[in-house]
């Protein structure tokens, strides 16, 4: 189902949480929302499930409304076939798993064998089967989300609202319910919103990326184009590491360079920047270094040894740059060397 949000706002006291806020979730798609703590991303979420409501504005699935102050309509969180997992996971330490995934059908006083078939066909899209008379405490931390991912999809929901879910899981088990999460989406044909501030696991699953920034919506693109075309400084920081320097635009010998504290530098794909000041994000990856060659020439400061990759800290003037390498060749403290960049990407400042 689709998902429309049309000038949404919510305000507590002083502080705008969502702040007119417009945004299409398409059909079956997986979104991650993502942004530092307190930028509105789990207020963005309670006000599509119901659990708050919004100060102004208009929420459709599809072409129904859930919400709009101005007709008067707010339909309640157990009619909007909205299922939700919060990133405690809040089972109930009494119940075994196969009565914490069927409470909510319970509650609906749905028949018994369709309790029976409706839990069975969530525990097996979550792979959990085998686990239905033990409780929570007998469980791993993997499998405890795994049961609260089952029991928001007994309901057969229309949306799946995700606050975090992986936030409470080791590193290598983030990891694996990132891939489990993306097939059960895609199994299921369910529209996914996932709130989460590991940009890596947005990047990792995602169909496209919402970036927020105090209540605002500041860019909604692919996992790529949020990550090699950023609009702002700030979209740029948030995702991956970069470099943003503020430099000139120069045409020289009919070519468009940058100068850089007095170093002329070439950047690929940049004919149609008109010269003048200009902030650019360069990811650290597309700076090239050579020990021969033409461009601008820079000293290594420093280096971190990563195995498969190696980090420079070059410093050209009083600005330093981050790069990033294959250990194919090493460079040496000290060591003056070319440098030519492949991408950059020129941004807006923020205010």
């Amino acid at each position: 189902m689709k998902v429309r949000l049309e000038n949404l706002a919510k305000q507590f006291g002083k502080i705008l949480a969502v702040n007119n806020l417009n945004l299409t979730v398409r059909k079956n798609e997986l979104l991650a929302v993502i942004g530092p703590s307190g930028c509105g991303k789990t207020t963005l979420l309670r006000l599509i499930a119901g659990l708050e409501a919004p100060d102004r504005g208009t929420i459709y699935l599809e072409n129904k409304i859930l919400f709009s102050k101005e007709k008067g309509i707010f339909v309640p969180p157990y009619r909007r076939k909205v299922g939700m997992v919060f990133q405690n996971y809040t089972l109930w330490p009494h119940m075994d798993i196969f009565h914490n995934i069927a409470y909510p059908l319970k509650i609906k006083r749905a028949k018994r064998n369709t309790v029976k078939r409706e839990v069975e066909r969530a525990l097996s899209l979550v792979r959990l089967n085998h686990i239905t008379k033990r409780y929570p405490h007998e469980i791993s931390g993997g499998e405890q989300q795994r049961v609260a991912l089952a029991r928001a999809l007994v309901m057969n929901p229309e949306i799946l609202l995700l606050d975090e879910p992986l936030s409470n899981l080791d590193a290598k088990l983030r990891e694996e319910m990132r891939f489990e999460i993306k097939r059960i989406q895609k199994e299921t044909k369910l529209t996914v919103i996932y709130v989460t501030h590991d940009q890596n696991e947005a990047m990792a699953i995602a169909d496209r990326i919402a970036v927020m920034r105090d209540g605002s919506l500041i860019q909604v693109d692919t996992p790529r184009k949020i990550y090699n075309y950023p609009k702002t400084e700030f979209v740029a920081r948030f995702i991956g590491r970069t470099n943003l320097i503020s430099c000139q635009v120069k045409e020289i010998g009919g070519k468009k360079v940058i100068e850089l504290d007095g170093v002329v530098i070439k950047i690929d794909g940049i004919g149609d920047i008109p010269a003048g000041k200009r902030m650019f994000s360069i990811r650290p990856e597309d700076i090239k270094l050579t020990r021969k060659g033409e461009g601008g020439v820079g000293e290594i400061k420093s280096i971190i040894y990563l195995g498969n990759i190696v980090n420079y800290k070059l410093s050209i003037g009083s600005t330093d740059l981050e790069v990033q390498t294959t250990p194919a060749e090493v460079f040496e403290v000290g060591e003056r060397v070319y440098l030519n960049i492949c991408h950059a990407t020129p941004v807006d400042q923020c205010p």
